[in-house]
């Protein structure tokens, strides 16, 4: 799965080249490798520059992770005239994306389980299974957790905001929201700046 990632985790790190979690911390923290840290503390390095990485200390570089440079995106809401904003909004910002749509909560896990998007923009209100359930079985489960998770939903506060942090969401929107916010908010979650 390490190649449909933009970022890769301190553990996609570790198992490709064998060593432990801290020891690639180690080797962010020391300027060796060049990676982030996320608001929540986790360690994230980018495709390119783990490649860099292995470049210049001469370690082999597996053809998987080069992948693809296409990043999937799959919207789960329940209006269907949402779902058309924030997929002409995507498609507008001119990036090699690959938009999915579903409008319930067990019609987009069956998507997330056929292929897992880099990024999950879901409502919360939904029939079936709601956005919280969703969040919390992609991230439950290893193979769908590295997706970046933005909520759009009316019925957020304090207190909900508190509760899609401690969960895992990486940004959530008020509905009605600026289309200008949306654009801005998935170019960070991607990692689209300087692409």
């Amino acid at each position: 799965m390490m190649m449909d990632k933009k970022y890769l985790s301190t553990g996609d790190i570790a198992g490709y080249c064998e060593v432990n979690v801290t020891t690639v911390k180690r080797w962010i923290r020391e300027g060796h490798l060049s990676g982030f840290q996320t608001p929540m503390g986790h360690f994230k390095v980018t495709k390119s520059d783990f490649i860099s990485f292995l470049k210049e200390n001469h370690m082999p570089i597996d053809e998987s992770i080069l992948g693809s440079t296409e990043l999937k995106v799959l919207v789960i809401d329940d209006d269907p005239g949402m779902i058309k904003t924030i997929v002409l909004t995507l498609e507008s910002l001119n990036r090699d994306l690959k938009v999915d749509t579903a409008t319930d909560g067990y019609d987009g896990l069956m998507k997330i389980g056929n292929s897992v998007p880099n990024l999950l923009i879901i409502d919360l209100n939904m029939p079936k299974i709601d956005g919280y359930e969703v969040i919390k079985r992609v991230k439950d489960t290893d193979d769908y957790k590295s997706a970046e998770i933005m909520v759009v939903s009316s019925t957020l506060n304090e207190e909900t905001e508190k509760k899609l942090m401690d969960i895992g969401v990486s940004k959530y929107l008020k509905k009605p929201f600026k289309l200008s916010e949306l654009k801005e908010e998935v170019t960070i979650l991607l990692g689209l700046n300087g692409n």
